[in-house]
């Protein structure tokens, strides 16, 4: 009796152990994993090396065969829908994962809240409309460009470095809460984005910051304030087709290169103690406190 009892419990260890299948509902998913081998570039192990995820071959994906991951690579050709994910059910499993691209599928709803180890997510061209990225606090980079997502949330995503969510036409909120590291921000012809002013002050590290539209005020097309006052760490700023009128660098002490491309700033205050390159295409419009000098262009 004692010796059926032990092999039970030795079976049941297997069972959730090596034997533990995923259940992957999109079968697109599941046959881009299965597909992964050393000859192509879509999953990496943990030293780096491209491989095989279905190491015993058997058609299937297990948890232990799912953590040894640290990169993966499920993008599709955005021209051709043919090969889509629409779920990424299942993508929790890869609890050591670190890099996800998932551009050009069909991600509606795209939860990645439980992929705890995930430092950078490309995801544009996807057709987002819901992103939780939510208590990812290993999340570095983003790029979430040209999706139909309404809100944005990274609130406390304390080592977000960088974010690009240009061509999002649907954003209609940004949160930035407590991104204290982020220096690399990215964003325009966010058309539904209905604010008159931005604050972004609390970006005590930003160092890059980029506002374009491509056709004339035809993003964000209220936003006439954009607050970085304070931010000393500040090296390229692009302003491009915006309404925003006013901008003040003379904070910004570190600013390398400043680009205002036909945009409807009047007043802009440059004077902060030293020298840079900047570009204007509209300078006749424009009231400047130069950086060297006291006077006004």
């Amino acid at each position: 009796m004692k010796k059926i009892y032990f092999l039970a419990v030795v079976l049941c260890g297997f069972i959730n152990g090596y034997g533990q299948i995923i259940n992957f509902p999109d079968a697109n998913f599941k046959a881009k994993l299965l597909a992964a081998s050393t000859s192509n570039y879509i999953a990496q192990n943990l030293s780096g090396a491209y491989f095989k995820i279905d190491v015993n071959n058997d058609n299937e994906i297990d948890i232990n065969e799912a953590i040894l991951v640290k990169s993966l690579s499920v993008n599709t050709d955005i021209y051709n829908t043919t090969n889509d994910i629409i779920d990424l059910f299942g993508i929790n499993k890869f609890t050591n994962l670190q890099y996800l691209n998932c551009a050009g599928n069909n991600l509606p709803q795209l939860n990645l809240s439980q992929v705890i180890s995930l430092k950078q997510l490309y995801c544009p061209y996807s057709k987002i409309v819901n992103l939780n990225v939510q208590g990812l606090n290993s999340l570095q980079t983003i790029d979430c460009s040209y999706n139909q997502i309404t809100v944005l949330d990274f609130t406390n995503l304390i080592n977000l470095k960088q974010i690009d969510f240009s061509n999002c036409l649907n954003i209609q909120s940004f949160i930035h809460t407590g991104l204290f590291n982020l220096n690399n921000l990215s964003f325009g012809n966010c058309s539904q984005l209905d604010v008159d002013s931005l604050d972004f002050t609390n970006l005590i590290n930003l160092q890059y910051l980029s506002v374009l539209n491509t056709y004339e005020y035809s993003g964000i097309a209220n936003l006439l304030s954009l607050n970085v006052y304070g931010l000393e760490k500040l090296i390229r700023v692009h302003c491009e087709r915006t309404r925003i009128n006013v901008l003040d660098l003379s904070k910004s002490k570190g600013l390398q290169r400043l680009i205002i491309d036909n945009s409807s700033i009047s007043q802009l205050n440059i004077k902060n103690g030293t020298s840079f390159v900047w570009d204007s295409y509209y300078r006749e419009s424009l009231k400047t406190t130069n950086s060297t000098t006291n006077h006004f262009w």
